[in-house]
């Protein structure tokens, strides 16, 4: 019997020898040998070291072997380690809505996005047991909810400084008009027609809805930003001969108890303003009608026309010839004795140091006579003509420590005071009193001829404290009394006095010595003096400037007159004045769906910089799914400048689809110090321009990468049957000097173990048949079942794609690869092995068939069991339990590559 064993044996093996004669003698095959696994490594300079250098071959220990050999890593290439480090991680993404015309598509910005990745979660480090995906160029937020926002909106808008907004208290109203360059307009009135044609609104409604809400404002108050509830957005043609608009002006108001618009702080508002001008910031609204981006995005300033109201205003300095005045209770303007040449001086900069279009000044009198003739009665006894039209007052400005206009006579002239109306039509106070008349306590001067006052502006003083001297250059208008030339007759009081009080005293002694006629009444005495009084006193006035944005000979010479902001997510940038500055945009531009930026510490430009980006393995719908097409550029002088592809040495992530190292050649021109973003560090962008939603998520990223490969291998081959874990390795062989730290931040990969006999006849076999080529749907399927172990299962569909069941030269193969862990819902090939799956059929296809390879489509079924349970047990735990139990017996069945 065992004799007969040994033949029995030796027949049983006779295939297999014939099959090892023919694959290995024959065809000269052998199994495959294993191949080694690559780690990547990331290193960190000592502090006291600018750099240090990693040659080629360098090992480094992975742990050891059962039998203590030390399992070594060798380094592939060179590199040359720096301090550069990423500090910061924002992203922004622009959400797009689909407008459709009859027909005609257009994809109007419907949102801005931003957000910050918190650097603490995608920095390796062994403490971070599970990673976090964040998507690596932003993502929508339409469909989720206010609790599973990964973004929140982003503030995007512009801002103006100006000196002309400088209003501390008052009725204030603020017009600011913005002037286009004509050509620029043709995109929003493009984008108002088609909006109209689009809801069937008029052209007018379609504007106010769109503006209604456009914009969220804020001015500069002393205790921080101060929010407009109300605005009014208008259009404007600033030529009579124009068909259409040209500008669009911005008017709201402040009431007497809103905040006063003061100079920008840093310290109080944020921000890197530089300016010490009152600020105007108009941010995008995202909620309004429509986003105003795409209406606003291609409009090219060329003025700004800013021009303010004040009505009110009485936070004034006050002067006589005594000194200075208290305008909290009454008080006398032209001092105790008030002669022609006595004068008030009536201060303020936020007034005098403009340029003004309009001066209005008003007087409540304090303790006026009652007489119903005014001062006609109240001076008759004076006999000299002092009556409501004999007060006068001339008006001049102090300009460069100098009252103007120096001339008397051509100094304005006002009446000092108004007499009541004296019927219900006429207006009281009018501005030519009646000679004879009840006085009216309120005095307008409406009518001040400003150009005769020759007040140009002067900025750089209006934030200074007003302190009227004799030293004082600029900053008062003085109200000097001119006219008559008894003033208020104090000097000729005691001469009436007299003449009444003699006259008396002989009327008195004729009475006596004529008892026997009838007794005469004395002369009534006269009224004494009046000096004026004033219980409140409150300037009006106008003012303008223009912001000239077009002509480059001005931009360095109006920088007092105002600047302009772009205001970004991260950050602010000065538009003007910008000397280099071709055209200023109302809007910063975003030509990008999405974008990266990367903020950099410790980089001295120029260097290279590699950087390890770690892509999360999401699954696709198809390989004709077309990767992001990426912009690389960084930040210099405010202005993001393309970075050249010459500049991107290496790129193992396939525009950000796998894991892979970046190596960038990073220009001198690269500087920090910007608005923009944070000034202290060097910034990147990456800005998706198309194809956004391709791009995998990010997991973690760090610099200073190279990779090595395994160099021995235990006789067993075991190392291969698992990634070697992160953060293993974290010493080299050799002393690296001027290296602190070695890290592994990721486990090992791209190894394979030695091929089995059995693997190796299933291989060789299958290739004898399909002989390399793709021709049936068998061929298709054994070449990527072989050549991926990761998929489960390979369905080739000839004539089909994912848009049609019957296209002719078209091939569409579903794959569905092996669930990683029972936790996983279903199979989904990552979109890089997609691509990768079709890079691989690509030699072995005709040149003429159209190759698509994408997941399984899969239709989720609820299954429904009734289920009695045993009382006396927990019915909802039980239940629970069953349940599960259930679905991992599914699973771990769909693991192993069975069928249920």
């Amino acid at each position: 019997m065992r004799l007969f064993q040994h033949s029995q044996t030796n027949l049983n093996q006779l295939s297999r020898r014939y099959l090892e004669f023919y694959y290995e003698t024959v065809l000269q095959e052998s199994p495959r040998s294993p191949v080694h696994d690559t780690v990547y490594l990331s290193f960190l300079v000592n502090d006291n070291a600018p750099h240090a250098l990693v040659n080629p071959d360098e090992y480094f220990i992975g742990g050891e072997y059962a039998n203590g050999e030390n399992i070594l890593y060798s380094s592939q290439e060179a590199l040359l380690v720096n301090k550069a480090q990423i500090q910061k991680l924002f992203t922004i993404f622009t959400e797009r809505n689909e407008l459709n015309i009859y027909g005609r598509r257009k994809y109007l910005i419907s949102n801005v996005l931003a957000s910050e990745i918190p650097m603490e979660q995608v920095r390796p480090q062994p403490s971070l047991n599970e990673k976090a995906a964040f998507p690596i160029f932003g993502e929508s937020q339409r469909e989720k909810s206010v609790y599973e926002r990964t973004m929140l909106d982003a503030r995007l808008g512009f801002a103006v400084a100006s000196p002309s907004f400088f209003l501390q208290e008052g009725r204030r109203q603020v017009s600011v008009t913005f002037v286009f360059d004509p050509s620029s307009l043709a995109n929003l009135r493009q984008v108002l027609r088609d909006l109209s044609l689009a809801s069937g609104d008029s052209g007018e409604e379609v504007f106010i809805k769109s503006f209604l809400e456009a914009f969220q404002l804020e001015i500069t108050c002393p205790e921080g930003w101060y929010p407009i509830r109300k605005y009014v957005v208008n259009r404007v043609k600033t030529k009579v001969e124009e068909e259409d608009f040209s500008a669009l002006s911005l008017r709201f108001d402040l009431e007497r108890n809103e905040p006063p618009f003061v100079a920008y702080q840093a310290a109080i508002h944020g921000g890197q303003y530089q300016t010490n001008h009152p600020l105007l910031k108009i941010l995008l609204n995202s909620q309004s009608y429509i986003y105003p981006y795409s209406l606003l995005n291609e409009l090219v300033l060329t003025q700004i026309d800013i021009s303010t109201q004040v009505k009110e205003l009485k936070n004034l300095q006050l002067y006589s010839e005594i000194g200075p005045l208290d305008a909290a209770n009454p008080f006398f303007p032209f001092g105790a004795v008030p002669n022609v040449g006595s004068y008030l001086i009536v201060g303020s900069a936020e007034i005098f140091q403009k340029s003004l279009n309009h001066l209005a000044l008003h007087i409540e009198w304090f303790n006026l006579p009652r007489d119903s003739a005014g001062f006609g009665g109240y001076y008759q006894d004076y006999k000299a003509g002092l009556d409501n039209a004999a007060f006068e007052v001339k008006l001049s400005i102090l300009e460069d420590g100098r009252w103007k206009p120096e001339m008397p006579e051509e100094q304005q002239d006002f009446k000092l005071f108004r007499t009541k109306r004296t019927t219900p039509s006429a207006e009281d106070a009018s501005t030519t009193p009646q000679a004879f008349g009840m006085l009216s306590p309120y005095t307008h001067l409406e009518d001040i001829d400003v150009v005769r006052m020759k007040l140009p502006h002067n900025f750089e003083e209006m934030y200074k404290p007003n302190a009227y001297s004799n030293t004082a250059r600029r900053g008062f208008l003085k109200i000097e009394l001119s006219q008559p030339e008894l003033a208020f007759g104090h000097s000729l009081y005691p001469t009436v006095l007299s003449e009444i009080v003699t006259e008396n005293a002989k009327s008195s002694l004729i009475e006596a010595l004529k008892r026997g006629f009838a007794k005469k009444q004395p002369k009534k005495l006269p009224n004494t003096p009046y000096n004026p009084q004033i219980k409140s006193l409150s300037l009006d006035y106008a003012s303008s400037s223009v912001i000239t944005l077009n002509d480059r000979a001005t931009h360095a010479t109006q920088t007092d007159r105002g600047r302009f902001y772009h205001i970004l997510p991260f950050g602010e940038h000065q538009v003007y004045p910008d000397q280099g500055a071709q055209h200023i945009f109302l809007l910063p531009e975003i030509r990008y769906q999405g974008a990266l930026l990367i903020g950099l510490s410790q980089l001295h430009p120029p260097q290279s910089l590699s950087i390890l980006f770690e892509m999360a393995q999401t699954g696709s719908d198809s390989s004709e799914e077309v990767p992001p097409v990426l912009e690389w550029s960084y930040l210099s002088e405010d202005q993001w400048r393309v970075l050249p592809e010459s500049k991107i040495l290496r790129d193992e992530t396939s525009q950000f689809i796998r894991t892979g190292i970046v190596v960038i050649d990073l220009p001198r021109e690269m500087q920090k110090g910007n608005q923009t973003l944070d000034a202290s560090l060097h910034w990147l962008r990456i800005a998706a321009i198309e194809h956004v939603q391709n791009a995998s998520p990010l997991r973690s990223l760090c610099t200073q990468v190279i990779k090595a490969s395994l160099v021995n291998l235990d006789e067993e081959g075991k190392h291969l049957q698992k990634p070697l874990p992160a953060f293993t390795i974290t010493r080299s062989i050799n002393n690296l000097i001027g290296i602190q730290r070695i890290m592994q931040p990721l486990p090992s990969f791209g190894g394979q173990a030695h091929e089995s006999q059995k693997s190796f006849y299933t291989r060789l076999s299958e290739r004898l048949r399909h002989k390399q080529r793709a021709i049936t749907a068998w061929d298709y399927e054994r070449l990527i079942l072989e050549r991926f172990a990761e998929v489960q299962k390979a369905t080739c569909l000839s004539n089909m794609s994912s848009q049609a069941s019957h296209q002719a030269n078209s091939v569409l193969i579903v794959v569905s690869p092996y669930p990683k862990a029972l936790n996983e819902r279903e199979g989904l090939a990552s979109r890089e092995k997609l691509y990768e799956i079709k890079e691989y059929l690509k030699p072995f296809l005709s040149p003429f068939v159209k190759l698509e390879v994408r997941n399984p489509a899969y239709e989720r079924i609820k299954i429904i069991c009734a289920v009695k349970m045993i009382e006396g047990y927990q019915y909802g735990l039980y239940l629970q339990k069953l349940n599960d139990a259930l679905n991992d017996y599914l699973k771990r069945d769909l693991l192993q590559g069975g069928k249920t």
